[in-house]
């Protein structure tokens, strides 16, 4: 939700397309009462926006890093932190 709710997606329908098939080899998480205690750790500690804090959570509960196009947001959090343009190619 937080990935294909970019505004930049309204304007380029070609690249919403492109960034939907991306979506669709992704594996999803539920939002399991670990990632959900980490979550409120994560608002409470550094004043996080709640999207991000879900994502952040869910990466540090389960070891993973994160591939972003919005890196301030997460260099902090998760040690394991790559930015990724996804308007390039």
């Amino acid at each position: 939700m937080e990935f294909l709710g970019w505004s930049g997606f309204l304007t380029d329908e070609n690249l919403y397309q492109k960034a939907q098939e991306f979506i669709s080899h992704a594996n999803v998480f539920d939002l399991a009462q670990g990632v959900v205690d980490k979550t409120i750790t994560l608002r409470q500690q550094d004043k996080i926006k709640m999207p991000d804090a879900i994502i952040a959570a869910t990466a540090l509960v389960h070891g993973f890093g994160i591939a972003t196009n919005n890196i301030d947001d997460f260099k902090r959090l998760v040690a394991e932190t790559l930015i990724i343009n996804v308007l390039s190619g």
